[in-house]
């Protein structure tokens, strides 16, 4: 949750605020923002074949992190837009909770059935009811959904990269919306279907289980449903940067 985001504090605290309004940032915006778009796509597209639950998670990990280098060219081209890095750095922050989370939910799975092949993994709604309603959150928390963390941060983005250069927006667009159906198959293909009968005795999430997840939700709803509070704390902390 955390290593992942050192490249995107590097870019912000270091690059923008030691070149800022300098032709360094002028020439490397454009760049910076297409690698953000390309991973944005490409990362969506590794996860639609993966088999590997877990693969599949992480694999999503690089086209939410495509959101965070858009958003940060985007900045670089309107470095008067503040929303830009606030959306930057709500997308590694919600990233950091829902992946987080998600693979918190994968390790319960495996736990339980010793696989993380997805074609093994039907019907475990009707078997495990519990993780698979945490999951099916957690995966639309990942998805972007509204009132949900990931809503926040990848609408800012957008944002301020159509304000920036509008095509770059609608090309992020399409591969917010393979991530969202390669989530969806793979909840369609996990939790629904007949499940296999070496499953018919797992149990579902305990106490100590549930417990532990409860912290990434709070995040997950808190961020998504009142998000001015961190919207504070980050425009307070890169007044620095601006």
């Amino acid at each position: 949750g955390v290593l992942l985001k050192m490249g995107g504090y590097g870019i912000i605290r270091i690059g923008i605020g030691f070149f800022k309004g300098t032709s360094v940032t002028e020439f490397w915006g454009p760049v910076i923002a297409v690698l953000g778009i390309i991973g944005i796509v490409y990362g969506a597209l590794c996860a639609l074949v993966q088999k590997d639950l877990k693969k599949l998670v992480a694999y999503t990990s690089v086209n939410h992190m495509g959101f965070v280098l858009l958003a940060v060219g985007a900045y670089m081209i309107i470095p008067t837009s503040a929303i830009a890095l606030q959306g930057a750095i709500i997308v590694m922050f919600s990233h950091g909770v829902t992946t987080g989370l998600l693979f918190l939910l994968v390790g319960y799975i495996y736990e339980r059935t010793h696989t993380r092949d997805i074609s093994e993994l039907s019907g475990m709604g009707g078997k495990i009811p519990m993780i698979a309603i945490m999951l099916i959150i957690a995966s639309f928390a990942s998805i972007g959904l509204p009132a949900l963390s990931g809503f926040i941060g990848e609408f800012l983005a957008l944002q301020s990269a159509y304000n920036a250069v509008p095509w770059w927006a609608w090309a992020s667009i399409a591969g917010l919306v393979i991530n969202a159906g390669v989530m969806l198959w793979m909840m369609q293909r996990v939790m629904f279907g007949k499940a296999q009968e070496k499953f018919a005795s797992i149990k579902d999430a305990n106490f100590r289980e549930f417990v532990a997840a409860i912290p990434q939700f709070g995040f997950v709803f808190f961020i998504g449903l009142f998000p001015a509070p961190f919207m504070s704390m980050i425009a307070n902390s890169i007044v620095g940067v601006l």
